[in-house]
């Protein structure tokens, strides 16, 4: 009994480390991202509706890449474990929006930015 407890909580910490290592690989995509189109909106003086369509684009990206990757290190269930590293994104995106900005004007947009993340990432990881 003693060694099955141990195979599972083995397992539990494979899987935390799986998604919380996907949802890195994400986050270092965004940023990546995020340094190009700026450089593109310094360069081309972009107007706002390009600016709202990159980023959309960058999520589906960034969230399909992290359900992909924990698809590829974890075998079995792999859109529920994609589906979960998309909302592993979403928790840390609003967090960090929430903590820089102030007048909560992402707050009408919090359901369309969760459906965007997890379906990005059930995505990658059915993908995957």
């Amino acid at each position: 009994m003693r060694k099955l407890r141990n195979k599972q909580e083995m397992s539990m910490q494979t899987i935390i480390m799986s998604l919380l290592k996907s949802v890195i690989i994400g986050y270092i995509v965004t940023t990546v991202f995020i340094f190009l189109f700026a450089y593109f909106v310094y360069k081309y003086e972009l107007s706002d509706q390009y600016i709202n369509i990159a980023v959309i684009v960058m999520m589906i990206i960034a969230t399909f890449i992290t359900g992909f990757s924990s698809a590829k290190w974890l075998k079995n269930n792999r859109w529920m474990y994609g589906a979960i590293s998309g909302i592993i994104y979403f928790v840390i995106l609003i967090v960090v929006a929430l903590l820089f900005n102030k007048d909560n004007a992402i707050a009408s947009e919090v359901v369309t930015v969760f459906l965007i993340c997890l379906g990005g990432g059930m995505l990658g990881g059915m993908i995957g």
